[in-house]
């Protein structure tokens, strides 16, 4: 293993251990060993899926640009886990499914605070 350089996040739910990687994949990690059990990508879908509305906020502006990515993740018992792109993403994830349930964008400064 090498060090890696950025945000990626870890998130443990029930006995699941979610690693965010590069290139919008999540890791499914072995608790005792620490090994790799799968891979999760999500960049093929989230280049097909519109981001989805925010109502009520920013006149329904979209598109602050940016990469998609995953940093810090946080999940709960449901197995819907929330993560966000330095660029201003935001996204709903199903891990116990391997699918998205929503993504937006916002201003990067909203992420940031």
């Amino acid at each position: 293993s090498k060090p890696r350089q950025g945000e990626q996040g870890v998130a443990i739910v029930g006995d699941k251990i979610w690693a965010a990687r590069p290139g919008c994949r999540i890791w499914e990690v072995d608790q005792d060993t620490g090994s790799v059990l799968s891979t999760r990508q999500f960049r093929k879908a989230l280049s097909e899926l519109a981001p989805s509305p925010i109502i009520n906020w920013n006149n329904g502006k979209y598109g602050f640009g940016g990469e998609h990515g995953f940093s810090l993740l946080n999940s709960n018992d449901t197995g819907i886990t929330v993560t966000h792109s330095q660029s201003g993403r935001i996204y709903l994830l199903d891990m116990k499914h391997s699918g998205i349930v929503a993504w937006t964008s916002v201003s990067p400064s909203i992420i940031n605070q």
